[in-house]
């Protein structure tokens, strides 16, 4: 959920998509992914809850997920940056 709603805030900032998401998605998404490696590690240290392979990739897609959450700052000022520049 984290990683999509992150996709769809970058998506919407971009316009790809024609909808309006608030400013403060992305820190949603952000929250969204910590809470999911805090869930990811207790699937891997418990016995009951489903198995190690379900905690293991859930583990790898909210970890790539925190890093893009970590990263879209950046990505986000250098879309302003080159948009400004292309409309001199």
């Amino acid at each position: 959920m984290g990683v999509v709603l992150l996709i769809l805030s970058l998506a919407a900032f971009v316009g790809v998509v024609m909808f309006y998401m608030p400013w403060w998605s992305q820190y949603l998404a952000g929250g969204v992914l910590i809470a999911a490696i805090v869930l990811a590690i207790i699937a891997l240290g418990s016995r009951g809850q489903g198995g190690k392979r379900i905690g293991v990739a859930a583990l790898i897609i909210a970890v790539a997920g925190g890093l893009l959450a970590a990263v879209s700052p950046a990505i986000i000022f250098i879309l302003i940056v080159t948009a400004d520049m292309r409309a001199f």
